[in-house]
């Protein structure tokens, strides 16, 4: 029911490029060095956050591989939907934006 959201037929060259490029994802985890954090609403419709917590793993693991933990994490914060930043209509309505937004800024905080 989204106005901005697309609801027409997907094109075939997108499709097939989606879906190439997400082939390609898991196989790379091994070259990415610098530092990651996935986060999800565990009840997403629009993806599934399982994959990211796969992808996070691989990361993880493949950085062991070379003598290195990968700073990388996956959180899924339980009862959010994909979009986790909508501003809510009230304060009580906004406590979940905010706790994404200060989780973000402690991130981003210990790394600079």
């Amino acid at each position: 029911m989204d106005p901005r959201c697309y609801h027409g037929n997907l094109r075939i060259a997108t499709g097939l490029s989606l879906l190439r490029g997400l082939g390609s994802l898991l196989p790379s985890a091994a070259r990415l060095n610098v530092p990651l954090r996935i986060v999800h609403g565990s009840n997403d419709r629009a993806t599934d956050h399982s994959r990211s917590v796969e992808f996070v793993k691989a990361v993880k693991d493949a950085g062991r591989a070379y003598d290195h933990i990968p700073d990388a994490n996956c959180e899924v914060y339980q009862g959010y939907e994909h979009v986790m930043m909508k501003v809510g209509v009230d304060i009580a309505d906004d406590e979940k934006r905010q706790c994404v937004l200060k989780d973000m800024e402690s991130w981003f905080a210990a790394r600079v």
